[in-house]
């Protein structure tokens, strides 16, 4: 039941509950799941009716079509969450949110804004800019609780070019938003407290964040290829996913620990810590609603790594000549001696 989520997960959490959550709290409405599970994972799939008249922000999305996730291929290896997004038309998404603005009596002053900078700096973000965004945008948390947002654009380079009378320079290619609430006004909700933001351009990709410092970070990480897509448990993860989805929310366990500690009340954070709940051994959980005409379709992931697998390390290992024909077989002689047999597809035995 949408409507018990806060009151379900304030029992949980200090204050203010886990990142984003008030945008599943605001979808009115239920989820009916159906599980499975591996060796490895619970999988959960189902649907997720949403109570249409009411104005929120994942309703935008219904009328939607889910998209390739590839944003996710550029975030820093120590993410700690992320919320991710896929839109398939801007025109119909741009629309949804300035219906959702007017209900809140935003839309105006927003509107103002933009064309006060339109006649003070002749740059028209909606002539010269709105065209430039992407599919997808996403906001990430890191596991130094800093925050960013990643925007797709369709040319880094000719947004950058349009940008620039309206910001200010920091230190490289670093600058900043000379005015407030542009992200918020075209993607809404997720962007709302990167008011006034440093940003810079990596590639077709927009980098915001309310520090230079954490805009500097990223591109560190980001030019010596330090990415969560390069982590080989990462793309085991991904491999439970689906590929194309309208609202992507992933959390990551072992990056959120320090994030635990200061948001969990004192009895989860001691069950969170503890070995004998095994909590630590899910590797992240990953929540997907996609559009599916009046409903999303949602999928719900989180990935096992029991604690003996998850000790084991690489002590040798050699190369074949060619690729395995049997399973190897570890054998032992009269003496007591072991050792491996494996034959490959060429016939050596080894």
């Amino acid at each position: 039941n949408h409507a018990s989520v806060r009151s379900f997960i304030s029992n949980f959490f200090r204050g203010k509950s886990f990142q984003h959550a008030d945008l599943i709290e605001d979808l009115k409405g239920y989820t009916t799941l159906n599980m499975n599970f591996k060796s490895d994972a619970f999988m959960f799939n189902g649907i997720s009716p949403s109570d249409t008249s009411v104005k929120n922000y994942l309703n935008i999305f219904l009328h939607q079509k889910p998209v390739n996730n590839t944003i996710n291929n550029i975030f820093p290896t120590n993410t700690a969450n992320f919320v991710s997004f896929g839109i398939s038309d801007n025109s119909l998404f741009n629309a949804g949110l300035r219906t959702l603005f007017k209900v809140r009596e935003e839309l105006k002053p927003l509107e103002d804004q933009i064309n006060r900078i339109a006649t003070e700096t002749g740059i028209s973000l909606e002539r010269d800019i709105k065209n430039l965004w992407g599919r997808e945008f996403a906001s990430v948390q890191l596991n130094t609780r800093e925050k960013l947002a990643v925007i797709h654009v369709k040319d880094g380079n000719k947004l950058g070019f349009f940008l620039e009378p309206i910001s200010s320079g920091i230190s490289g290619n670093i600058k900043r938003f000379n005015n407030s609430n542009i992200l918020y006004y075209y993607f809404g909700d997720p962007l709302k407290e990167f008011s006034r933001p440093y940003y810079a351009i990596a590639d077709n990709y927009l980098i915001v964040a309310n520090a230079a410092s954490t805009v500097q970070q990223f591109l560190n990480n980001y030019n010596a290829d330090k990415l969560l897509s390069k982590v080989p448990e990462y793309g085991k993860f991904k491999q439970l996913v689906a590929n194309q989805s309208n609202i992507h929310f992933f959390i990551h366990t072992k990056n959120s620990e320090k994030l635990a500690e200061g948001t969990l009340n004192k009895p989860f954070r001691e069950v969170f810590d503890s070995e004998d709940f095994g909590l630590k051994n899910f590797y992240g959980l990953s929540y997907q609603p996609s559009a599916d005409g009046d409903h999303f379709f949602t999928n719900l992931y989180a990935s096992y790594t029991p604690s003996d697998s998850a000790q084991l390390k690489t002590v040798w290992k050699f190369k074949l000549n060619g690729l395995a024909a049997t399973a190897p077989q570890l054998v032992t002689d009269q003496t007591g001696n072991s050792f491996i047999l494996v034959q490959d597809r060429i016939n050596n035995l080894y």
